[in-house]
């Protein structure tokens, strides 16, 4: 072999590397635009969901802070309806207590009506007696 077919076929292998350097180049380039573009798709994607993430989130406080304050709301309406049955069962009491003494009053005042027609009889026979006597 002759040093101009060694230094021909080196030649050849540095063009053949240049080809292949500059096919890598253009290859890496291809790769490198595919990741951004791929990698700005993602972020945008990932940017997307968390908004909509954090929408949902929003959403979901206000429903818990209207529900806390629905809940807020309906444990005062709550105890004020306790108090309000507490004290119509106070009333309930006394309402009791005040019938079963006018009970009780009305029956002593039907005893005493039947005791004093009682005697107003008694009076009226002894009246017919002192006549019929007296005649």
């Amino acid at each position: 072999m002759c040093l101009g077919d060694s230094v021909s076929e080196l030649g050849g292998l540095v063009e053949e590397q240049k080809e292949l350097a500059g096919r890598w180049k253009r290859e890496s380039e291809l790769l490198a635009s595919q990741f951004q573009e791929t990698t700005t798709r993602l972020q945008q994607q990932r940017q997307r969901e968390c908004d909509a993430l954090q929408e949902e989130v929003d959403t979901l406080e206000k429903k818990l802070a209207d529900s806390q304050a629905q809940c807020i709301r309906h444990g005062a309406v709550h105890r004020e309806m306790q108090q309000l049955l507490r004290e119509t069962d106070q009333r309930a009491i006394v309402s009791q207590k005040q019938v079963l003494a006018l009970l009780a009053r009305q029956k002593n005042l039907l005893e005493e009506r039947k005791s004093l027609c009682y005697q107003l009889d008694q009076h009226v026979l002894e009246h017919k007696c002192h006549e019929s006597l007296s005649s």
